[in-house]
């Protein structure tokens, strides 16, 4: 049930919440405001405070015990036999339907992007395995897309999920990216997972997991929202705001040979605030003053953004600063 709604779950703890405040009410009622008793009227108050607060705990146990990493949920020990009722009824608010013990398999499921936005087909994304990052497993792991009702999401290649089957192509550094979004990216087709136009849902599943994901070491990557630049028409400027030394990058990369070309960054150009002119083959105009400029071989250019975010209360202000990243034609 929680799937529909996609979060540990907005509309399920705003559903929680308003059954909290009616069984508050219902014992204030009884202990400051009596009212004649019936043992009907007694009967379905106990059904329905027992319901309330049955419900509430779960979600509640289930906000405790999950695991949120780059985004991505997950609880460790799920379906282990010897649980307790609660420790159950709290594992089904975030996987309903049966699971496998840890041993067998682990899963991951998100709605959100690195950032905290919601997944939408509106935006495109890249999952990013670096080299030797991909899931460590001794069977296999796959990724699979579902609509806002977790419901397959029809397209023209009849591909709801990718895996370590699917012949993804690595990059030239090794690395995966998996590519998320409504239509085909250029010349990185067999790396594509088609998204629907709305909200999605993404699941994780790793079979036979091995060391690193059994004692919760490893790190399902973050999605990243990406674009795409075309430069046919002129040059664009990137424009950086100062990020108080906080780590960031934005990588661009040329979609025909599937390498990056250039990055700017703290690592690369600094944390301080910039503006840096990206040109296209054939370019002969005047880079302007206080401007750098990142000369892409081919019009059409990848571009991925990273903000590093600390916690969850730095959330915010990371997303505040991943906004300020702007693409605007030159003045």
């Amino acid at each position: 049930m929680v799937l529909e709604a996609g979060n540990v779950s907005r509309r399920w703890g705003w559903f929680a919440a308003l059954i909290g405040v009616i069984c508050v009410g219902f014992v204030i009622r009884l202990l400051f405001f009596p009212q004649p008793r019936t043992v009907r009227s007694d009967i379905l108050q106990g059904i329905l405070i027992g319901y309330g607060l049955a419900f509430v705990t779960a979600q509640l146990y289930a906000r405790l015990k999950a695991t949120r990493v780059n985004g991505w949920i997950t609880v460790f020990g799920l379906g282990e036999p010897g649980t307790g009722m609660l420790l159950r009824a709290a594992y089904a608010q975030l996987f309903p339907g049966p699971v496998n013990t840890a041993a067998e398999a682990v899963y991951w499921w998100t709605n959100t992007d690195g950032a905290g936005r919601t997944l939408t087909g509106r935006r495109d994304y890249v999952l990013h395995f670096p080299a030797g990052g991909l899931p460590p497993n001794n069977a296999f792991w796959s990724l699979t897309m579902g609509d806002a009702k977790n419901r397959f999401v029809p397209n023209p290649i009849n591909r709801y999920a990718v895996s370590d089957r699917s012949g993804l192509v690595p990059n030239a550094d090794g690395s995966v990216d998996v590519h998320l979004q409504r239509t085909a990216p250029a010349g990185r087709e067999a790396n594509w997972l088609p998204a629907p136009a709305g909200r999605f849902i993404l699941w994780l599943r790793v079979y036979e997991p091995g060391p690193t994901i059994l004692d919760g070491s490893y790190r399902v990557p973050p999605l990243l929202t990406v674009g795409w630049l075309d430069l046919s028409e002129g040059a664009q400027v990137l424009q950086v705001p100062d990020m108080a030394g906080r780590y960031y990058a934005v990588q661009f990369t040329d979609p025909v040979t599937n390498t990056n070309f250039a990055y700017v960054g703290k690592r690369t150009t600094g944390a301080e605030a910039g503006d840096y002119l990206l040109t296209g083959p054939g370019w002969t105009g005047q880079v302007p003053d206080g401007m750098k400029q990142i000369a892409a071989p081919n019009r059409s250019v990848l571009v991925i953004g990273r903000v590093l975010v600390h916690d969850d209360s730095d959330l915010s202000t990371a997303y505040r600063l991943s906004t300020q990243l702007w693409v605007t034609p030159p003045p």
